[in-house]
């Protein structure tokens, strides 16, 4: 998906630029400011976390429910992603 040959060279001059911005922003700016945009960061991506486990909890949980029951039974738990 994310091979070499996908990524064009104004694909690459983009990130290039990004990171640029960012180091330059992050030798400018305070180390409290850098931890704030950390915090920012990190908030974002346990919202984002949370929407992906509250849009998967139905086969979260058949898969720990096939997990217990094959526990109870004294099996080594094994995952078959076609199994209800």
């Amino acid at each position: 998906m994310f091979n070499e040959k996908n990524w064009k060279k104004r694909d690459y001059s983009a990130l290039r630029i990004f990171f640029l911005i960012s180091f330059m922003t992050g030798t400018l700016n305070s180390a409290k400011m850098a931890c704030a945009i950390g915090e920012i960061g990190m908030g974002i991506m346990t919202w984002l976390n949370l929407i992906a486990v509250f849009l998967l909890r139905k086969p979260i949980l058949l898969s720990l429910k096939d997990f217990e029951a094959q526990k109870a039974v004294g099996e080594d738990p094994i995952f078959n992603p076609t199994s209800n």
